[in-house]
């Protein structure tokens, strides 16, 4: 798995691949926690908000290539402008979306995106 964030001000501020995890463990509604430290959410530095995109990364026998992936940010402050960030990942990784994740979002909010569900603790 491969999460990167990016904050409302358009910067990535984490880009992680975390170490290679059984399927199983993401199976049936089951939770894998990854004890990663993610940021100290600093309003100044980062905004409101942040936008959360996940890869399952695979192996890169199935496509060797790079692509380009957007992320789009809504505008950080009324009246500012929308952004937008450009990353790259491995041809064969498969993209299982994007979310935001809102500063004043309770600690037990569950997101979901495609194939899994998230969540800070």
């Amino acid at each position: 798995m491969r999460i990167v964030v990016v904050s409302a001000l358009g910067r990535v501020i984490k880009d992680k691949k975390f170490p290679q995890r059984d399927r199983s463990n993401f199976r049936d509604k089951k939770w894998y926690d990854f004890n990663e430290f993610l940021f100290n959410w600093n309003q100044i530095n980062i905004g409101a908000f942040t936008i959360e995109q996940w890869f399952e990364i695979d192996d890169p026998i199935f496509g060797t290539g790079n692509t380009e992936v957007t992320i789009s940010l809504p505008p950080a402050y009324e009246g500012g402008s929308p952004t937008t960030v450009k990353i790259t990942k491995q041809e064969a990784d498969d993209d299982l979306g994007q979310t935001i994740v809102q500063f004043p979002d309770r600690i037990e909010q569950v997101y979901g995106i495609s194939y899994i569900n998230f969540k800070r603790k």
